[in-house]
């Protein structure tokens, strides 16, 4: 978010591409994230990450069609949200990816009638189990994150670091949370349910390598790996919100407010940025935490 270095977002784009990430949003840029010292400092990744990043206006805009969101801080925050460390983010992201497979496996299985027919379409299987894409929010070099800014995620990422200077260059930020997921998702994918230790220690014997190359594919096909792919079982015709409905939701809720003389106040930033009071940011943590499903969002 508000980049400040051309720099610093080429760096950004190398260490992606270093643990298989390509997907590059960059909120309202202070910079020129295409400029020669940016390409210079991508270092191979201008094509897939660089040239491919989207530019956006708004944290909303960036993740309308995400499920989640985590964002990376060095401050405690005074607000009610779930903290973790990389190390737990990587495990999440690991086990909500295997048990997305493993359910949707099962669902397409269960679909097939007595005489080998499909009972279900692949569109009615996928309705009750939606695979849906997270993203990592970072923060701008000079203050990082404010609460508004973090108020619609899910959960905070914390890095442990020297409390009298716990600051971290972006790119290191990046390269910290990317390699901790990259780690756990080759640890499982190389030993199904054997531990990141284990399938670190089998590198050797070329396990680790040949699973790495199955999940980013060959040098002819651009590597991929999302941060996350949260689950959420939901009833038929249902699915999980994105965050796109989400802060619909909310632009509809605080509007009614206003409306009603709730609360009065200036605007901080433009509709559907950053909250525009402690309130505001409330109710988007309260809907952050409540894993809201499309219908849900339209009944209320």
């Amino acid at each position: 978010m508000r980049t400040f270095l051309d720099q610093n977002v080429g760096a950004v784009a190398r260490a992606m591409l270093n643990f298989g990430l390509c997907d590059l949003r960059l909120v309202d840029p202070q910079c020129d994230h295409l400029s020669d010292a940016a390409r210079a400092r991508a270092s191979g990744s201008q094509v897939p990450v660089l040239e491919r990043a989207e530019v956006f206006p708004t944290v909303a805009a960036a993740s309308a069609d995400l499920r989640a969101t985590f964002a990376t801080t060095a401050r405690m925050r005074d607000m009610t949200m779930p903290v973790m460390t990389p190390q737990d983010l990587a495990r999440s992201v690991a086990e909500l990816s295997i048990e997305t497979a493993s359910e949707l496996t099962s669902d397409a299985a269960g679909s097939l009638g007595s005489d080998g027919t499909t009972a279900t379409t692949t569109e009615e299987t996928a309705t009750n189990m939606v695979p849906m894409r997270c993203g990592l929010i970072f923060g701008p070099e000079q203050s990082g994150l404010t609460n508004a800014d973090v108020a619609g995620c899910d959960a905070l990422v914390q890095i442990a670091t020297n409390p009298n200077f716990a600051s971290l260059n972006l790119a290191q930020a990046v390269n910290l949370v990317a390699y901790e997921c990259y780690k756990e998702t080759l640890a499982r994918s190389s030993k199904g349910s054997g531990t990141v230790e284990e399938a670190v220690g089998d590198s050797s014997s070329g396990s680790a390598e040949a699973s790495n190359e199955s999940l980013l594919g060959t040098s002819s096909e651009v590597p991929l790996m999302t941060p996350a792919a949260a689950t959420l079982r939901c009833r038929d015709g249902d699915r999980p919100a994105t965050k796109g409905e989400v802060f619909g939701l909310l632009d509809r809720l605080t509007s009614a407010l206003d409306d009603a003389g709730y609360k009065k106040g200036p605007q901080e930033g433009p509709k559907g940025n950053s909250p525009r009071s402690a309130a505001d940011e409330k109710l988007v943590a309260l809907a952050g935490r409540a894993a809201l499903t499309s219908g849900e969002v339209i009944w209320l």
